[in-house]
């Protein structure tokens, strides 16, 4: 005797929460691939533009080069023999400072 078995659950994602990711993937569809503007702004050619740099420091970065400096001196590697290129360092945990 063969049967089917159906089993209802609970979509990960409620409607707004699907509403809300179909909407961002219908904007960035017409957003450039290369710095995020939409289409509609960044393809005006009756405006200049006023392009202006800063510095981001991603702490995540910095914190994982520090970790992998750490582990490079502590295996005491040196130019002949280094895995460290062969290592994953990530953020594995989010823990607050202390005040």
């Amino acid at each position: 005797m063969t049967g089917t078995t159906v089993v209802e659950r609970e979509p990960e994602w409620d409607e707004t929460c699907q509403e809300w990711a179909v909407g961002l993937l219908a904007y960035q569809s017409g957003s450039c691939g290369t710095c995020g503007t939409h289409y509609s702004h960044s393809s005006r050619t009756d405006v200049a533009r006023d392009v202006q740099q800063t510095t981001v420091k991603c702490e995540d970065c910095a914190a994982i080069d520090i970790a992998r400096d750490r582990y490079h001196k502590a295996e005491r590697h040196t130019d002949e023999r280094c895995d460290c290129d062969d290592q994953v360092f990530y953020v594995a945990d989010y823990v607050p400072i202390p005040d």
